[in-house]
């Protein structure tokens, strides 16, 4: 086989970041659609949301992270409803 150029290891070592950065296998479809669209509305990803097996989410974007339960992170995404507030 024939040595690798120039290009061909700026091709592999590109495939290889790009593998690094793929979201995971467990990464909702619908949410990687919304945020192709959103993308080309210009915005850019500088974080993450995870969210762990009881429910308790991590929001991290540029330098800061904040830990919130479900329950601090309903009104966020939900800010008109109440669904899924516990009785006061």
């Amino acid at each position: 086989m024939d040595k690798p150029t120039e290009v061909t290891e700026s091709r592999l070592k590109s495939m290889e970041l790009h593998e690094t950065v793929r979201p995971r296998p467990d990464t909702n479809r619908l949410c990687e659609f919304k945020t192709t669209l959103i993308e080309q509305q210009g915005y850019n990803k500088t974080g993450y949301v995870l969210t762990n097996d009881d429910g308790r989410i991590c929001i991290s974007d540029k330098g800061a992270v904040r830990w919130l339960d479900a329950d601090e992170f309903w009104p966020i995404m939900h800010p008109d409803t109440d669904y899924g507030k516990i009785n006061d």
